[in-house]
């Protein structure tokens, strides 16, 4: 039987179909699901191997606590019950003490929709810990401080011009969505511009490639825009609408 799923090896979350034995229940393969709405059924390599990781025979399958000194690899097998009730009663000890610096939650894929952030900052605990944090906080930081989201997902299929700075369509972990739609948006005439120190993959497939040097992008940027105010390429009306001039200026010149 299928079973519609969804493969969590990148926070794309594209669909998959497992296909499961109705007698035995086991899942013998994955394929991405043509009814996902975002991957179309056009997943990477990484979605079908996901059976790698629910038959890996090094899978842990139960919650193990450390059994000697730390870093002697010693482990003992324990319920759910008592796992979380030892973690959450270390938790509590800890807040009730004041010492919430000590408490830190790290998480290898975030997927809860930062619903674990929440129940952090209602603790008054700033302790969240991902592969994000080296991964790709630059860019996030930077979409959160402009627009309040740090994950945004540009109208890329309907663009007429399509600006990547370092963001490899080709190769991105979640920009598999994305660069379907990015092709498409080039199959109906959109120009897209590349700026990469590399001549990546990405890059190959750009109208114009701007090889900056390290560093310079942001007054690559600040150039362009100059350059679409002064000659008056923008649609004025729209701006005065939709972004907040009227706050920022106030704000710099109260």
């Amino acid at each position: 039987m299928l079973v519609p799923t969804t493969c969590f090896n990148c926070e794309s979350a594209c669909g998959l179909l497992a296909y499961v034995d109705r007698d035995t229940l086991q899942v013998r393969k994955f394929e991405g699901n043509p009814e996902h709405p975002g991957s179309r059924g056009r997943n990477c390599a990484k979605g079908p191997a996901t059976l790698n990781q629910v038959t890996d025979p090094d899978r842990i399958l139960h919650p193990l606590k450390r059994a000697g000194k730390r870093g002697e690899g010693r482990w003992v097998q324990v319920s759910w019950d008592e796992a979380l009730d030892d973690i959450a009663g270390r938790i509590r000890t800890a807040i009730q003490e004041g010492r919430r610096n000590e408490v830190m939650y790290h998480v290898g894929r975030p997927g809860e929709d930062g619903f674990t952030e929440r129940v952090l900052a209602a603790w008054g605990v700033d302790g969240h810990n991902s592969h994000t944090n080296i991964c790709s906080s630059g860019g996030r930081a930077g979409y959160h401080f402009w627009m309040g989201l740090d994950r945004p997902s540009p109208d890329h299929a309907n663009a007429r011009v399509i600006l990547l700075i370092s963001s490899h369509l080709e190769a991105g972990h979640y920009f598999n969505p994305h660069a379907q739609r990015i092709i498409e948006a080039k199959e109906r005439g959109a120009k897209l511009i590349v700026m990469d120190t590399r001549l990546s993959n990405t890059a190959t497939h750009a109208d114009h490639w701007l090889p900056t040097y390290p560093g310079s992008e942001a007054a690559v940027c600040l150039a362009i825009a100059r350059d679409i105010i002064s000659k008056r390429l923008f649609n004025r009306e729209f701006v005065r609408r939709w972004w907040n001039w009227q706050e920022y200026l106030s704000r710099e010149h109260p």
